[in-house]
């Protein structure tokens, strides 16, 4: 059983669906125990999704370079990620999360720790 997923620096060689395909499978194997989640690149709106609904026990997760997750995504997870403490997003959103940061830090009312990045070019 795992509890903790770092899907980060994998790999280059592995296509996009065979990283997602793996992290689901490592998903479903915490048994709904998984607690911190971390992952680059790969990571889509979908794949938030699937971690906030196999698991009530999120605390952390953390993703790098991710232009597959939107707020839109980031929203439909913090619904259901009520004991997430600690959520790291760097050059992951695009301009818009400013506007909705806001909401997004009411629906998660154990959140402790918030990083958001993105890099200006």
């Amino acid at each position: 059983m795992r509890q903790r997923i770092d899907m980060t620096n994998h790999d280059l060689s592995l296509s996009m669906y065979n990283l997602k395909q793996m992290a689901k499978i490592a998903i479903d194997r915490s048994a709904g125990k998984l607690e911190e989640f971390y992952a680059d690149c790969f990571a889509t709106d979908g794949l938030l999704l699937y971690i906030a609904t196999r698991t009530n026990s999120l605390k952390s997760i953390g993703l790098f370079l991710c232009p597959g997750v939107s707020i839109k995504g980031l929203m439909a997870m913090a619904q259901r990620a009520k004991t997430l403490r600690t959520l790291r997003l760097i050059n992951c959103l695009g301009e818009d999360c400013p506007d909705y940061l806001a909401d997004i830090i009411k629906m998660l009312p154990m959140l402790e720790e918030l990083e958001i990045t993105r890099m200006y070019i």
